[in-house]
């Protein structure tokens, strides 16, 4: 009896080591289990991350403008908030000793505060004239010329006159004094149907100025004339260029009212490039 209850003893503890084990066994299973599925993944099974690129526009791409110049590839964009759009003109051409080409163009400024998309009227605009050049697909602003500025020509302040859109043509680009930085002869319109202006500037590698003509009654002068005829008078501006160089020569005819069959009686003016300016040539 002792015998058989020490066997059952032993069986039944037995029993109980293999019900902790088997216990033990689930649990092990269970914690493994719950691991696996909290673990993170490793990175080579993660899927790949691309960060999202913003579509650009190919002129967000473009370089930033730099301090100096504008830069556009729409040769408009460079114009004054005040240009008119509906008319303006270039002219590609050198200018001096550079070989590049260079865009000059002419355009017509609506008056400050003032709508351009309203003025209806060329001869309300303020004459403007900028230079520009290519780099790649960009056109870059090099500068401007206002031709409002008050200073003083030969016949007065012929500047507050002035209106309309510059125009400049491949003939015009001169260069006076041969020191390879051209001068260029611009016609513009004034407040009279029957008369312009021409006047002329200087090139400087970098910039337009007026060019200057020097008078013995006092301080220089811009050379800035009247053109146009009527029955009475006429007043004429002209270029020659000869051996001796270039001279402009001006005009001015009278008609006498008595034998207008006679037409005009013509005194000139003859004007030359001396010491970078136009010196009266007797």
């Amino acid at each position: 009896m002792t015998r058989k209850r020490r066997r059952k003893n032993s069986s039944t503890g037995n029993d109980f080591l293999k019900l902790i084990l088997a216990i033990g066994i689930i649990a092990l299973l269970v914690f493994y289990a719950k691991g696996k599925w909290n673990r993170p993944a490793n990175l080579s099974s993660r899927p790949e991350i691309i960060p999202k690129v913003e579509n650009k526009s190919p002129q967000a791409e473009s370089a930033p403008e730099t301090s100096s110049f504008q830069k556009n590839k729409d040769l408009s964009k460079l114009f004054p908030s005040q240009a008119w759009l509906d008319d303006y003109l270039v002219l590609k051409t050198p200018l001096g000793k550079s070989d590049s080409q260079l865009y000059l163009v002419g355009i017509g400024l609506a008056a400050p505060g003032k709508n351009p998309d309203q003025t209806q009227e060329v001869s309300k605009l303020k004459p403007y004239l900028l230079v520009a050049k290519k780099e790649g697909d960009d056109f870059v602003k090099i500068t401007g010329f206002d031709f409002q500025t008050p200073q003083a020509s030969i016949g007065g302040a012929l500047w507050k006159n002035l209106r309309g859109i510059p125009r400049i043509k491949s003939a015009d680009i001169l260069d006076l004094n041969g020191d390879g930085l051209p001068e260029i002869r611009v016609s513009l319109d004034t407040n009279s149907d029957l008369v312009e202006a021409i006047g002329f500037l200087k090139w400087n590698g970098m910039e337009f100025d007026w060019l200057k003509i020097k008078t013995k009654q006092g301080p220089e002068k811009i050379a800035l004339w009247l053109a146009g005829s009527s029955s009475a008078e006429s007043e004429q501006i002209e270029i020659k260029n000869d051996k001796n160089g270039y001279e402009i020569i001006q005009k001015s005819g009278q008609a006498d009212p008595h034998h207008p069959e006679k037409g005009f009686e013509w005194k000139s003016t003859t004007w030359k490039m001396k010491e970078g300016v136009l010196q009266n040539i007797p």
